[in-house]
């Protein structure tokens, strides 16, 4: 698994360069995935189906594929939902956990607090549906003449200049104005696309003249799947000539572009406390409290329900997240992303740390602990990047790939208390009080008369390194018998019910049930065996006559303990011989 890891993330960390997101490109992420993911299933549903696969020959190309699968999954978004568009632009999001966006959004309560917005005040002014354009122009004008007479910092308009009106001269008179009175006017506008080539939408001729283009600003933005806006471009698809709403604000309250991010998206942390937003009435713009525009920028936006988005904090109106995105960009309290290439490293160690807890004979309870410390793991590591460095790690696909594999591992629907056996070689002969751990590879329910013959089935058993529970060798001196009972029929890896010369004795009676009962609860096998000296038509439990049946009454020949072996461990010892154990006795079930 080591050495295979090298060429994987070289696989992996080109293909997930190359593909791209699933939003963008889906024809191609299927094409890739697909055949993957039909690998993956093909090689692991005979893990799931058999546990005694696990750790075998054909789990090292399933574990390359799977560690693959995660990690180009991550790496092309496929988790995430559609997004919807804002004003014409389409872009990639990061992916968040699980496709459920919202899932994710405990990333911004660790979050470092950004600084306070001070320098900033929020304007609202009515739809003006149902009125003249003229209206509202007028009234942009007019707060553009307060803004000036305040010596405020700026005034951005998160509206656009498209159609004409009679009082476009009005507003390009005092744009003017102002920005020779050092106070700089920015307004929005709409992108369209011509020949395939995105272009701006032309402002109003009287107006187009009296705005420069670093004065506009692309309202070009993106919702995500659930429906909330979690970020804002700095640029129209990384075209830098087309700058956002949001960067050219962040430009001039940080007095100019130097140390502003070029490029991608702005995921921002809103503060504790917003800037003010004050409620503007066209007419009564004395009842406005413009002194708060003294020395701060104003950003001037729409009250209408239309214009108000859910966001990880609140629902704010548009020119609200612009600003919020903009006190982002300008400050560098941005929340920046893990490229997905880098998930591969952690969901190969995570997967190679849980396979070797396997291969270590932890059985699946140790499994599901070792998955849960993974599991925290990942969460609290992601928790610490983003507190230490608003740096945001994508923890859906190593969770998943941690309990995708812990399923396989674990042997699927067949879980199953205690180790795993591997497909090794036998172990060495276990000795009697040799401290060997671990759960018993089978349990010998027997009748105390028939002791003999079950103590020298128990050493042939021995010998061939199956290691059998038999009271004789295990009961401590000085402990309740019946407790050490129940506990090896609760753990151990399979049951062997005797039946010698004088059938089932009273003690074993209550034992097969607790067998039988483990055997519906976990799938432990019931193996009944006939010793030497069982009658010709023994006198057997009816359930337990549902069970193939190794008979051994000719002796413990090579053939008949070959049997025992496979229905202990699983795996058919390498022997042709055939023998009376291959066919159940008289009354009893045929083999199945």
């Amino acid at each position: 698994m080591l050495l295979a890891s090298v060429p994987m993330l070289v696989i992996a960390w080109f293909l997930v360069g190359a593909i791209g997101s699933f939003s963008a490109r889906p024809i191609a992420v299927a094409t890739l995935l697909l055949p993957l993911l039909i690998v993956v299933a093909v090689l692991g549903y005979p893990l799931v189906r058999d546990r005694r696969l696990v750790l075998g020959g054909g789990f090292l190309p399933f574990f390359v594929a799977y560690c693959l699968l995660f990690s180009i999954a991550a790496g092309t978004r496929l988790l995430e939902g559609r997004r919807a568009t804002l004003t014409g632009f389409e872009a990639e999001t990061p992916s968040n956990v699980l496709g459920l966006n919202r899932l994710g959004d405990w990333h911004y309560r660790l979050a470092p607090e950004p600084p306070p917005m001070n320098d900033v005040v929020i304007v609202t002014l009515p739809s003006f549906e149902g009125d003249t354009l003229e209206l509202a122009r007028r009234a942009q004008a007019d707060l553009i003449v307060r803004a000036s007479a305040r010596q405020a910092r700026g005034i951005a308009f998160d509206f656009y200049l498209e159609d004409t009106s009679r009082a476009d001269r009005i507003l390009c008179f005092q744009i003017e104005r102002a920005e020779a009175a050092g106070v700089p006017v920015v307004y929005g506008y709409r992108m369209q696309s011509r020949d395939g080539t995105p272009a701006r939408v032309p402002l109003a001729p009287d107006i187009a003249g009296c705005i420069s283009p670093d004065r506009l600003g692309t309202l070009t933005g993106l919702m995500e799947s659930d429906l909330h806006v979690r970020m804002v471009p700095t640029s129209h698809l990384a075209d830098t000539t087309l700058r956002s709403f949001s960067w050219r604000i962040a430009a001039l309250l940080a007095r100019g572009e130097a140390g502003l991010p070029r490029a991608g998206l702005v995921q921002f942390v809103a503060p504790a406390v917003l800037p003010p937003i004050l409620a503007a009435v066209p007419g009564r713009f004395d009842e406005l409290d413009a002194e708060q525009f003294r020395d701060r920028f104003v950003v001037v936006g729409s009250d209408r329900p239309e214009d108000v988005r859910a966001t990880p904090f609140d629902s704010m109106p548009g020119v609200l997240i612009h600003a919020l995105a903009a006190h982002a960009l300008r400050t560098g309290h941005i929340i920046r992303r893990v490229d997905a290439r880098w998930l591969l490293p952690p969901i190969f160690a995570l997967c190679w740390l849980l396979t070797l807890l396997q291969a270590k004979g932890g059985g699946v309870r140790a499994l599901l602990t070792g998955a849960g410390l993974c599991s925290a793991a990942v969460i609290v590591s992601a928790a610490f990047a983003m507190r230490a460095g608003l740096l945001w790690i994508d923890v859906s696909y190593p969770l998943l790939a941690v309990w995708g594999m812990t399923g396989v591992l674990s042997g699927g629907a067949r879980l199953q208390r205690g180790r795993t056996r591997p497909l090794a070689e036998p172990p060495e002969p276990a000795e009697a009080g040799d401290g060997s751990t671990g759960p018993f590879d089978v349990f010998l329910s027997h009748n105390s008369q028939d002791k003999s013959a079950v103590i020298e089935l128990g050493e042939a058993l021995r010998a061939r390194g199956i290691r059998p529970w038999l009271d004789q060798w295990e009961l401590v001196p000085g402990r309740p018998w019946q407790e050490a009972i129940e506990d090896v029929i609760g753990t151990a890896m399979s049951a062997a019910v005797l039946i010698g010369r004088d059938g089932i004795g009273p003690w074993e009676e209550p034992e097969m049930r607790a067998c039988l009962d483990q055997c519906v609860k976990r799938r432990m096998p019931v193996i009944p065996v006939l010793l030497p000296g069982a009658p010709s038509q023994p006198k057997l439990p009816l359930f337990l006559t549902g069970f193939t049946w190794v008979d051994l009454r000719d002796g413990l020949d090579e053939a008949g303990l070959d049997r025992l072996q496979w229905g202990v461990t699983g795996i058919k010892p390498g022997r042709s011989r055939r023998s009376r154990s291959s066919a159940p006795p008289p009354g009893a079930a045929a083999a199945g």
